[in-house]
């Protein structure tokens, strides 16, 4: 049994239990039909929070995926949103650093008395040294 299909297990296990728990209570306290109710209502109440849940996740993820907008949750949807949360976080270190080192490397270039040009995958200058702008008027 996989970790995904064993947390969808627990959880719907909770669930269950929780509607079983108190659909047997109503129907002590109120009769069948009220128990039956009680079981329905807890099955609609999980269904709308996880599709609310759904929905603002599907939301955020055709927004600009800017952390702080980022949906929060409790249980399942709150594991799930950190795990997300840290992996943009990451994301974000790794271009910084990204950003970091290319801004080291033209610093370093602009510094050599030769000139030296970056070209994107089409061949379309990015980024020169002054010794390039100079020698070739770019």
């Amino acid at each position: 049994m996989t970790p995904t299909f064993r947390r969808f297990v627990s959880l719907l296990a909770g669930i269950l239990s929780l509607a079983a728990f108190l659909g047997l209570t109503g129907a002590l306290v109120g009769g069948w039909a009220f128990g039956f109710a009680m079981a329905a209502l807890v099955l609609g109440l999980a269904f709308g929070y996880h599709t609310w849940k759904l929905v603002q996740l599907g939301a955020w993820l055709e927004s600009d995926h800017q952390a702080r907008d980022m949906p929060d949750g409790f249980g399942t949807w709150g594991d799930l949103l950190s795990r997300l949360y840290r992996l943009l976080r990451q994301e974000h270190v790794q271009q910084q650093s990204l950003s970091d080192s290319l801004a080291r490397f033209q610093q370093a270039a602009a510094a050599l008395p030769d000139g030296a040009v970056m070209l994107d995958n089409e061949n379309n200058i990015v980024w020169c040294n002054p010794a390039a702008e100079a020698h070739w008027r770019i």
